[in-house]
């Protein structure tokens, strides 16, 4: 290349450098999906023991059982959809 083809290339951030930033900023989503995640499982414990009172409270002794049951199924099976659905890749 001559003088004047160099000074004709457009000057900016290298390669590396664009690869630096877009690392740090894979990394502070990384993190910040760690966060969430770990609240959003929090979120679920607290809702899953709050249904189980819900069902003392709400039915009969002896109906508590079937409800619980019926409880522990729909959580099964929701997990088990979201891991197919999410997790599971084809």
């Amino acid at each position: 290349m001559t003088d004047e083809q160099q000074t004709m290339l457009p000057t900016g951030p290298t390669a590396a450098e664009g690869r630096a930033k877009t690392d740090i900023w894979d990394t502070v989503r990384g993190a910040l999906a760690g966060v969430l995640l770990i609240l959003v499982f929090l979120a679920t414990l607290q809702l899953y023991f709050a249904v189980q009172e819900l069902i003392r409270t709400w039915f009969a002794d002896e109906y508590v059982p079937i409800f619980n049951a019926a409880f522990y199924i729909c959580v099964i099976g929701g997990s088990l959809y979201a891991i197919r659905r999410y997790l599971v890749r084809r």
